[in-house]
């Protein structure tokens, strides 16, 4: 290679060939071979002596002529022997050699390792060891021809001997390749590719000579050439196919296709077909490749992060003065990435992390896409020497046919070249996404309360689902940054050649004339974004507080009052899309018309500068090919700037939440000796500003121990629990924890998975100790009634669990999961007091499962107290008792008083069944007092002395009695009791895995359903749609009659006569005309769009939302919300902003193709022959991808919607988590569903890009077509024909592709569509106002309720849920409504607001029978506390106001009674305190307060507490039910009890069972009557019986 390099210089330099060819082959062959040459040329030098002065020094070293100065005019071109033996064989020798070493580095970082060798493997080692045994043989002919004295040039020593030597290296990689297991090999490919090419080259003008001639003179070396040829296309056959092993696992397709696989995106083909098929199931899909998984990207950005997180904190260290702190500022950890790098690592960068990780990509795709940018300047340059051909007649015909293949040669190597930049963009927008997501999920899992003060679970959400994809989003847009401009001035310079400066200037001109424009227009754009994206979060944020409180809304009768919120704020939306619809009207004119308006500026400088320039076919159609190539440039750069501060704006904010404070492990320490849990000067708080919540805690648990925490609401007991946990902030004091901890929260998270993986929480299977845990929290009896037992799958938030059955399934994960420490928040809280009695005798009590675990139990409850080993009592967060419960009933009488008031059994008596401690101690009756400096509200003269409010329960206590109690029974209410399909009518099913509860979302039918697509043309308007059409159809006439105007301008006579008469100017005119009516019917168009898509949206979104809102309550239920909140938020995005645009994009593409195929036949009319077939291709093609496509839609979309529900529940169970040390199982478990939801994206856009290859490869075929059509026809074709022609074909080709593409999105869209015009259909409740039966305004006056043989269910064809109730309430009754789970009590609250409707019967209140009036006539007469205090994000006046019908003295009123008014008044903004999301910032009490006072203020005479008190201590409790019985002390109230002794002095108690009355008489003739009744309150611990 060395020799060949030198020679040539040599030559071009005029050095002589000899002395040059000595000294290179001294260098490269040694003495022998450069004796051998010099006496060769010597040889050689008398016989040529007269001619040596004519030769060149190249033709010399060839012994033949190189090059021939009248070859490319020559009718039969026939290359030179010298030019074969040089050029064509050192090309590609020259390639291999310049590529090689750098691909056999690369191939040495190769840990693959192929263990089997492959036949193909074996063919190309075979036909290697032939070629280099050819080319050593011709080698060695060649010597023996000089040892024999005859005349040999040096080429024929040289040519061989670099054959050989590089044949040789290609033997090498192939064997090197096939250890390190590279399948195909690009390289060597392309290798075979040039070299066959430059082959066919040699062996064309060999055959030619040899027809010519009819002989062969040197047979010898035509047979050589020949085999090494043969060999050459059989190598790049094999080249062609892949070798995988059958034993080997490969992860992608992609990665075990062969090279032109590879390139051409074939590989891809079987899955196509495969979608169009069948329907495509998840293992269907093609896997990412091994470099595209979250396994290998996410580690490497995390330690790529975690040194830029290093170097800010040395920056922000050096920029520092004074000492640096004593904690460490970057922990490099996989725990903690900076517990405090929000402000000392300040100075780290995000894209810094982003652009080590990833520029390898984007550097490859910008060398991928300079290579297109090279492509797209030639190809015009190409049309312009082929019109040039058409114009001159005496150019010979093989230049046409020559210009026909460089055409489509460039165009097709073009149409790859792009398909791999977008490849290459989208693979980077794959990756962006991978990592950003994991680092969010990965930063959420330890950040602080504070930062989640800041980051909300909908600010995460966001960052996870907005911001990431806004990022990634950027991948063609930062390449375009510089593409753009680099398009602009290689098009500009291409000008310049052909044109000349003053049209390229006034090109230029023209183009930066209109950029003030695009930049105001950019700018007004930008803030109306961001009004949208904030209008849109704000109604989406609404949405989901409604949907989550529905239940609420449809009790308290709210739908229209809130469906009038979110009206106010979609109006603003779409007055701001309809703003932005204006700017993109403008926007729309200018893109139109730049083009026009830069190519008549050019053409008027040109002709109009100098008499001398005529514009002929050539410089027009290049100017309008370029123009063409530029209107996507224009188009394109307005919108880089918004979309990349978009793009910054949402890096940054991941960068900010990435630097937020994260849990500190160190404060709480983890030992492996000492107590279990000890604590020392302990204060904490949530936030390193905030004051401290819990102050001067101290105290240590010894092993085994069971401890009590007890205290008011708002005291700090769960905080406690927090503490230990690490998730509070460590202000002072130590606190140190041996072993494992578990975790039971007092609001049980339930993970969307089954009831087993609930329990298991990844733990292995121990099927024993399974059981035992199962048996332990009472969820035996739960699975017998579940249709697949332990295997059923819980829906999202355990919808199709009780309260207390979540409550156990929590508790029981905790046990199963052996751990050493367990801190138990209030459990039994939300279960019976049978049910908890059952679980702490056999699971927390000193003879449960845990008896040997050490075990802090936050409880409400007093009656397990003196089970426990000690007792610690918090007041307003400090400890202000602590000891075993004896101890602290002797020391402390305030103590004693507080446990005599609220307990429900005799002093010193057991709750377990069967305990044998003392039971004989006398009863306490002393008058209960409350316990001074309680915190929250001073109880005195504010609380009855509760003997009297009581006083039945303790007349019925009798002396105890040993007998068991059956545990086995469920809950008396555990919250709704609606039945579910896995709790009706199964129970005799075998225990398989069972579906959601909720139901699967419906798949949308293929194709574009007719019928939606023509009431959304309806609700658009027909006037404005058909408006709309025909300026699509002016656009188009004008557009395509000025490319007629151009080519009929260019046939007449270019003259210059003709060229400066009136009627150039008319033709410039006239050009400048229609361009200009193209941009106004462009502008008119969009303004069409913009009024049409405004009404069809309001009217879309009202429906939809009505119907929902009217929709029954089951539906939510069997729903899930993020379903409901995708449909209202992506889908109606999309037909706000997707739908019309495609819509009418669609019309004008048809109309464009139409248009264009026009001009080409009737410019060309033989092409309509070639059309057909290829038309045929494009449909077949179209049919294939969007049968596939809309496939691969739905699983990317349903995977994606699977990642967010998981990180939705992994943020509500975050402390979960933490304390079960599961974070690593959750991060790994969020990366899978990444990678599932990537694989399906991967395999979506492959499918656009196989599509988009497809269909560009095969539309080459029409612009070859009309090239073909063109060249054979130029003798009768103008060359203005010729060039509209070329041009149009040229242009169909991207027209069908986006047609194709286009009517994709079009079916997207109307699937978006058709989702939202589902809820117009969702089943409906009754009217809400019925105009006939309005009742009278003060109704109900009294409150007498009666049912008459009243039957219900929940839908048809299930089960009666109440069966013929007849009961009669008189007004200001109070009733208890009692049953065990099943029973009907929520069942039949539920009928008395026709929640549900009657199957049977009457309910009548005060006269009238409730079936005949309106919805809202009904419940907003009606009173309810509901079991879930609901509030609401937003203010606390709008919580108990939400639409300000009170003066704010009746708010204070309504606190005041409800025990508030004394917190309130402490918050800084009182009424307009900030509620929280969920109010996170109120305790469970707290909430249940307000939903207290909120009933106050809408006091009527029918009150119904479903479940009031479930949640708040006995104090609380206390507050509660001594508020309701003075102000509702004349209303009929009805109570769901779940605790009896809150129902125990009501007038009369009904007992359901089985949806019928059981019992209904007063308390104590119930009690005496010994019926089921008297056994519950005995289970209940409130009465026991002689034995």
């Amino acid at each position: 290679m060395a020799t060949i390099i030198f020679t040539t210089i040599s030559s071009s330099l005029g050095v002589p060939t000899t002395c040059c060819f000595k000294r290179a082959l001294r260098r490269s062959l040694g003495h022998f071979a450069v004796e051998f040459a010099s006496s060769s040329f010597k040889r050689s030098s008398g016989a040529r002596m007269n001619h040596s002065r004519e030769l060149s020094s190249l033709e010399q070293f060839c012994g033949a002529p190189f090059w021939s100065a009248d070859l490319l005019d020559s009718a039969a071109p026939d290359v030179p022997p010298g030019f074969h033996d040089t050029v064509l064989v050192w090309l590609p020798c020259l390639y291999l050699w310049v590529v090689g070493p750098l691909y056999l580095r690369q191939l040495h970082g190769n840990s693959k390792v192929r263990k089997q060798t492959s036949r193909r493997h074996m063919a190309q080692t075979v036909l290697t060891a032939l070629m280099l045994a050819v080319t050593l043989l011709e080698l060695f002919n060649t010597i023996v021809e000089f040892a024999s004295d005859m005349e040999v040039a040096a080429v024929q020593i040289v040519r061989p001997l670099n054959l050989a030597v590089t044949v040789a290296l290609a033997g090498i990689l192939i064997q090197y390749e096939e250890e390190r297991g590279v399948r195909s090999s690009g390289l060597l490919s392309t290798f075979w590719l040039l070299s066959s090419l430059c082959g066919a080259v040699t062996a064309r003008d060999k055959l030619r000579q040899m027809m010519v001639q009819d002989a062969v003179e040197d047979k010898f070396r035509f047979m050589t050439f020949s085999l090494n040829f043969s060999m050459t296309v059989l190598q790049l056959v094999l080249s062609t196919v892949s070798h995988a092993s059958s034993t080997e696992q490969i992860s992608s397709p992609e990665e075990s296709s062969s090279f032109l696989s590879r390139i051409t995106f074939l590989w891809f083909t079987p899955l196509v077909m495969l979608g169009y098929k069948r329907p495509l199931k998840a293992a269907d899909l093609y896997p990412l490749k091994t470099e595209d998984t979250s396994r290998h990207l996410v580690p490497k950005f995390h330690h790529l992060w975690q040194n830029e997180l290093l170097r800010g904190q040395k920056l922000s260290n050096s920029s520092q003065d004074g000492p640096s702190s004593d904690k460490p500022k970057v922990q490099l950890t996989d725990k903690d990435d900076a517990p405090e790098g929000k402000g000392k690592a300040a100075r780290a960068s995000l894209f810094a992390a982003l652009f080590r990780c990833f520029w390898p990509l984007f550097a490859g795709t910008a060398m991928i896409h300079a290579v297109a940018i090279i492509l797209n300047l030639t190809w015009p340059q190409i049309l312009k020497l082929l019109i040039g051909f058409t114009k001159d007649r005496d150019e010979p015909e093989w230049k046409g046919y020559l210009y026909i293949a460089l055409l489509m040669a460039v165009t097709m190597a073009n149409s790859l070249v792009d398909q791999h930049f977008v490849h290459g963009c989208r693979t980077l927008h794959l990756r962006l996404k991978t990592v950003l997501k994991s680092a969010v999920y990965k930063k959420s899992l330890t950040l602080t309360s504070e930062a989640r003060k800041t980051f909300t679970v909908g600010s995460m959400t966001n960052l996870m689902s907005i911001d990431a994809q806004r990022v990634a989003d950027t991948c063609f847009d930062v390449q375009f940054v510089w593409s753009m401009p680099v398009t602009i001035v290689g098009t500009m310079y291409v000008l310049w050649n052909s044109l000349g400066v003053s049209a390229t200037l006034a090109g230029v001109a023209a183009a930066v004339l209109l950029v003030p424009l695009h930049t105001w227009m950019v700018s007004k754009m930008k803030g109306l974004q961001k009004t949208i994206m904030e209008l849109k979060d704000t109604r989406t944020k609404l949405m989901s507080e409604m949907l989550n409180g529905m239940k609420v809304l449809k009790l308290y009768g709210w739908e229209l009052s809130f469906k009038a919120k979110i009206d106010v704020i979609r109006e603003k939306e779409l007055t701001a899309i309809r703003h932005i619809g204006y700017t993109r009207a403008v926007q729309g004119f200018i893109w139109n018309f730049t083009s026009p308006l830069v190519s008549f500026a050019i053409f008027s400088a040109y002709v109009l500068t100098d008499d001398n320039n005529v514009l002929d076919a050539e410089k027009v159609f290049l100017v309008y090919s370029l123009m063409e190539t530029m209107k996507f440039s224009f188009g394109v750069l307005p919108h880089l700037y918004i979309n990349l501060q978009q793009a910054k704006v949402s890096l940054g904010r991941i960068e900010d939440f990435l630097r937020q404070d994260e849990l500190n492990p160190d404060d709480v320490r983890r030992n492996m000796t000492g107590p279990p849990i000890s604590v020392r000067e302990g204060t904490f708080s949530w936030g390193k500003e905030d004051e401290p919540i819990l102050k001067d805690i101290n105290f240590c648990i010894p092993d085994g121990a069971l401890v009590a925490v007890i205290g008011q609401i708002g005291s700090g007991k769960s905080s406690l629990l927090s503490a230990l946990l690490g998730e509070m902030e460590n202000r002072t004091g130590d606190v140190s924890v041996k072993g494992s901890t578990a975790y039971v929260c007092q609001q049980p998270w339930i993970q969307n998975a089954t009831l087993q993986d609930n329990i298991l929480f990844d733990s292995p299977m121990d099927e024993r100790w399974y059981s035992k845990v199962l048996d332990s929290c009472a969820l035996r009896p739960d699975l017998e009634m579940l249709s697949g037992g332990d295997l059923t799958e819980i829906g999202e938030k355990g919808i199709n669990l009780s309260g207390g059955q979540k409550q156990r399934v929590s508790l029981a994960r905790a046990v199963y999961s052996g751990a050493d420490v367990y801190y138990l928040d209030d459990p039994l809280s939300a279960v019976d007091a049978h049910v908890g009695r059952h679980i702490f005798n056999h699971i927390i009590g000193p003879n449960g499962l845990l008896k040997n675990k050490t075990r802090l139990l936050v409880t409400h409850g007093t009656s397990f107290l003196s089970q426990c080993d000690q007792v610690i009592v918090l007041q307003d967060g400090r400890i202000w008792l602590m000891g075993d419960y004896h101890s602290l009933m002797e020391q402390s009488q305030e103590f004693a008083q507080y446990i005599r008031t609220y307990t429900n059994i005799v002093e010193g008596q057991s709750d377990s069944a069967g305990d044998n401690t003392e039971r004989n101690k006398k009863e306490v009756r002393k008058d209960p007092t409350i316990p001074e400096n309680s915190k929250g509200h001073d109880l005195k003269g504010k609380v009855k002395d509760l003997t009297s409010i009581n006083g039945l329960r303790k007349r019925l206590q009798k002396p105890p009695c040993d007998g068991v109690t059956d545990c086995r029974g469920q809950e008396q209410n555990e919250g709704q009791d609606f039945p579910t399909p896995a709790q009706s009518g199964d129970k005799g099913k075998p225990k398989e895995q069972t579906q959601l509860l909720q139901d699967e979302e419906e798949e949308q039918s293929t194709g574009v359903k007719l019928s939606v697509l023509g009431g959304y043309i309806r609700s658009f308007g027909i006037g404005m749609f058909t408006c709309m059409f025909l300026l699509c159809c002016g656009q188009r006439a004008a557009n395509h009659y000025s490319i007629i105007l151009l080519s009929d301008w260019t046939s007449g006579s270019p003259t210059n006569d003709s060229q400066h008469t009136g009627q150039v100017h008319l033709r410039l005119g006239g050009y400048g005309a229609l361009g200009l009516a193209e941009g106004l019917c462009s502008m008119l168009i969009h303004l069409c769009v913009v009024e049409g898509a405004y009404l069809a949206s309001k009217r879309v979104h009202d429906k939809a939302l009505l119907h929902l809102l009217r929709g029954a309550l089951q539906f939510f239920d069997v729903t899930p919300l993020g379903r409901i909140l995708s449909r209202f938020s992506q889908d109606q995005d999309r037909v706000d902003k997707g739908i019309q645009w495609v819509i009418c994009g669609c019309t004008y593409v048809i109309l464009w193709t139409v248009g264009t195929l026009f001009v080409v036949i009737f410019s060309t009319p033989l092409f309509v022959v070639m059309l057909l077939p290829i038309a045929c291709l494009y449909f077949y093609m179209q049919r294939y991808f969007n049968a596939t496509a809309q496939q691969l839609r739905r699983l990317e979309s349903k995977r994606g919607t699977a990642i967010h529900s998981h990180f939705s529940e992994t943020l509500q169970g975050v402390s979960t988590i933490r304390a079960f040390s599961r974070c690593q199982q959750f991060v790994t478990q969020h990366q899978a569903r990444v990678d599932e939801h990537q694989t399906a994206f991967y395999c979506n856009y492959m499918t656009e890009i196989w599509l988009t290859t497809g269909l560009e490869l095969t539309g080459n075929a029409i612009t070859l077509a009309a090239t073909l059509l063109a060249v054979l026809g130029r003798d009768s074709l103008s060359p203005g024909t010729v060039g509209l022609s070329i041009s149009s074909a040229m242009m169909i080709n991207g027209l069908l592709n986006r047609l194709v593409h286009t009517t994709g999105h079009l079916e997207m869209n109307v699937v978006s569509l058709e989702r939202l015009q589902q809820y117009a259909h969702t089943p409906a409740e009754a009217d809400w106002i019925a105009e006939d039966h309005r009742p009278p305004d003060q109704w109900p006056t009294e409150g007498n309720i009666s049912l008459s043989l009243y039957k219900t269910r929940y839908r048809e064809g299930l089960d009666l849920v109440i069966k013929d109730i007849t009961v009669n309430i008189s007004g200001g009754e109070k009733i208890g409504i009692v049953g065990r789970t099943g029973a009907g009590k929520s069942s039949l609250v539920l009928a008395i607001f026709r929640i549900i409707e009657a199957a049977g019967g009457d309910i009548v209140i005060d006269g009238v029978r409730i079936a005949n009036i309106g919805l809202h006539d009904l419940r907003s007469r009606i009173t309810v506390i509901p079991q879930d205090p609901v509030v609401f994000s937003g203010t606390l006046r709008m919580n108990l106001d939400p639409f300000e019908k009170h003066t704010d003295a009746e708010l204070w009123r309504a606190l005041d009674l409800a025990h508030l008014r004394d917190y309130v008044m402490g918050l800084d903004k009182q009424l307009d305190h900030d509620v929280s999301e969920g109010g996170t910032n109120l305790s469970v009490g707290q909430r249940q307060l307000v939903c207290l006072a909120r009933a106050l203020l809408r006091k009527s005479k029918l009150l119904v507490l479903d479940e009031a008190t479930a949640s708040v201590d006995p104090e609380t409790d206390a507050l509660i039910q001594t508020t309701i019985r003075t102000q509702f002390s004349d209303c009929t109230v009805l109570t769901i009890a779940h605790r009896l002794n809150t129902i125990m002095d009501s007038t009369r108690i009904l007992v359901l069972d089985g949806g019928k009355v059981a019992e209904f008489d007063t308390p104590e003739n119930l009690i005496n009557s010994k019926g089921l009744f008297s056994s519950m309150v005995q289970d209940a611990g409130l009465v026991t019986q002689g034995c």
